[in-house]
């Protein structure tokens, strides 16, 4: 998981979301849901509509359900286009653990009220509960790095953003070394390999450049 966040972070330098988004593999399970794996989506059939809003069921890796309004839900970019073929009487199945789904919901949510229409919040308040609750997650290093991989395959820029940047100031002026040992990252790289890494990122390892 380390090694994934890492590289998404890397990545993060290099590509823009649009071109972070991965080919996702297609599969349903017994209960007919949908992944947000889904890929080679059909756009043309079965177009929602949105004369009024809709909820959808979203379910966890380990099986707890989220009834979640449409408002919210498309706060990610993947997930609107996947409900371009979905009905709202589908459930929605996400491979991500509740504890993690919880708080991505937490965060969609208050950016659904918040940045449009009559409710929109002032930019000093939302970025007053953003540092707030980045501060909060972020604490326990594992669920850090789970919702840097989760907030990247769901395409929710804002949240990805502030995800990568806290991670950024948790790994800056560390040596690689420091970092593989605080976040139990197996040394896997060739010299050639560790070169690159190097190379792309000066930035995040200032000592080792010296």
């Amino acid at each position: 998981m380390a090694n994934m966040a890492i590289t998404t972070v890397q990545q993060e330098i290099i590509n823009s979301p649009s071109e972070r988004r991965g080919a996702l593999d297609g599969r349903s399970n017994k209960h007919h849901r949908r992944t947000i794996y889904s890929a080679g989506l059909d756009h043309k059939k079965n177009r929602l509509s949105m004369a009024t809003p809709a909820k959808f069921t979203l379910v966890s890796g380990d099986g707890v359900k989220f009834t979640v309004e449409y408002d919210v839900i498309v706060q990610s970019q993947h997930l609107k286009e996947l409900l371009t073929v979905a009905q709202p009487d589908e459930d929605v199945a996400l491979d991500m653990h509740s504890v993690d789904l919880r708080e991505i919901l937490r965060y969609c949510e208050y950016h659904s009220k918040s940045d449009s229409g009559a409710s929109k919040a002032p930019t000093k308040d939302i970025q007053e509960w953003d540092q707030n609750f980045i501060t909060e997650v972020t604490k326990d290093q594992e669920q850090h790095l789970r919702l840097v991989v989760a907030a990247d395959r769901l395409t929710i820029g804002g949240l990805f953003r502030l995800l990568v940047r806290q991670l950024v100031a948790k790994l800056h002026n560390k040596t690689s070394e420091e970092i593989r040992k605080e976040w139990n990252i197996a040394d896997d790289l060739s010299a050639e390999e560790k070169a690159q890494v190097l190379e792309t990122t000066t930035w995040l390892y200032p000592k080792e450049h010296k």
